[in-house]
């Protein structure tokens, strides 16, 4: 296999990663495209450091196939283990699918789609104080919440905490389409203060009852 590390890429941890466990399973990059069923160029763009941000559903199925997790892949943060493993502590997080319209505005049209993420149940509960059925994962698109949370990173979303006390970040829908914007009550007032990370966006004020929050962000997980 071509020495790549000399590219020094912003993902080398990543690329290690894949490189280490397709050494593991004896398979190289033509052979694991097609059994994850993705272009050979899906993954000769990741090992030359071409692909910093690669798709979830195409990681996933990459994943898959060597027998890891895509947040191990992407940031290491869990043990490897098989997506096949049966076993009462492990939860597959399902993604949010936003749907971009043709007026700008995105949408939720469904929310249990699969291949998800996978993370430990006692993690959640522990971790995250939440249960694992009211989670769900999203990935972010744009600048708004910049530099907290960059294009590409990975949110977990908590569908049971809609009430911004105490302050925090939220997916909402702001009566144009669904934004993740910084939520923090007006004292004294009725009112929430919508903030974007980002100095370039301008933060307002909006009636309580106008903000549909869907959930609050509870973590997040970026590529190297």
């Amino acid at each position: 296999m071509k020495n790549i590390m000399a590219h020094s890429p912003k993902n080398l941890l990543m690329i290690k990663r894949l490189q280490e466990h397709m050494q593991k399973s004896g398979i190289n990059a033509r052979e694991l495209a097609l059994q994850a069923n993705v272009g050979p160029s899906f993954i000769y763009d990741i090992l030359r450091g071409k692909s910093a941000n690669p798709t979830i559903h195409k990681l996933s199925l990459v994943a898959e196939v060597l027998g890891v997790t895509v947040p191990y892949l992407l940031a290491g943060i869990v043990p490897a283990q098989t997506t096949e493993t049966k076993s009462d502590d492990i939860a597959d997080i399902a993604g949010l699918h936003i749907e971009e319209l043709p007026d700008g505005r995105r949408v939720i049209r469904d929310k249990d789609i699969t291949p998800g993420i996978i993370f430990r149940k006692s993690w959640i509960v522990e971790f995250l104080k939440a249960k694992p059925a009211d989670i769900r994962m999203l990935r972010i698109n744009g600048d708004n919440m910049q530099s907290t949370l960059l294009d590409g990173d990975i949110i977990l979303l908590n569908f049971a905490h809609k009430t911004p006390s105490p302050p925090g970040i939220f997916l909402l829908f702001d009566g144009m389409g669904l934004v993740v914007k910084r939520l923090e009550y007006i004292p004294d007032s009725a009112s929430v203060r919508v903030i974007s990370d980002n100095p370039k966006y301008t933060s307002y004020d909006a009636p309580v009852n106008e903000i549909n929050i869907i959930g609050r962000v509870v973590w997040f997980g970026r590529g190297v």
